[in-house]
């Protein structure tokens, strides 16, 4: 594998038929049925990236963590019986955005991106006294989802910290994810095949 300052490092989990395209076609970028009815996060990093990534024409994008995932675990967080792939990646660095993950989280739970617990908590306490259902974020009225975006942009601060206040996780969690828009095989380092193992609940 290619060990460079140049290159980063990262593991993302497919689908099987996702790797099966990808050596039928040798790049694939997100589908647009992957991504029906995405989270507004979603959609508001799609129109980030192309800003803080030369070229990025617009496609919603890939992830994969910085860490390798312990199998034996995150296979259970997949169905039963069916294949998936651990596809490590060796990327580009110029087409890879680091993300921090407890500042992502914040963002996908529709909070607002604060350095201190107690800023968070200041402007959600003034939301909450102004708008009556502050969950659905994409009908926030205009000044106030203004304000909440604005604060979103705290993700691709470069002095923003490795690991936040925000710890909803036990251990806490310090790592990073990356975002990319293509999955290219010239990338792949190496593809390890599992089977998910959540059992579905069993009907009363």
């Amino acid at each position: 594998m290619r060990e460079s300052p140049a290159f980063v490092r990262a593991w993302t989990i497919q689908p099987w038929s996702i790797w099966e395209q990808i050596q039928a076609q040798g790049s694939l970028t997100v589908a647009p049925h992957y991504v029906a009815n995405l989270h507004h996060c979603y959609e508001w990093l799609r129109a980030q990236l192309p800003r803080h990534l030369t070229g990025y024409t617009g496609h919603y994008p890939w992830w994969a963590y910085c860490t390798r995932p312990d199998l034996r675990q995150r296979r259970h967080r997949y169905p039963a019986g069916e294949r998936y792939a651990l596809i490590e990646l060796g990327l580009p660095q110029a087409r890879v955005l680091s993300l921090t993950f407890w500042a992502w989280d914040l963002i996908f739970y529709g909070k607002y991106l604060a350095y201190t617990q107690e800023e968070s908590q200041d402007w959600h306490r003034r939301l909450e006294t102004a708008v009556p259902n502050e969950d659905d974020v994409p009908a926030l009225p205009e000044h106030w989802l203004t304000e909440l975006e604005t604060s979103w942009q705290r993700l691709f601060a470069p002095d923003l910290p490795t690991q936040g206040w925000w710890t909803p996780y036990e251990p806490p969690v310090s790592a990073c994810e990356v975002v990319f828009e293509v999955l290219d095989r010239t990338d792949i380092h190496r593809v390890t095949p599992f089977l998910g193992a959540r059992l579905q609940a069993t009907p009363h």
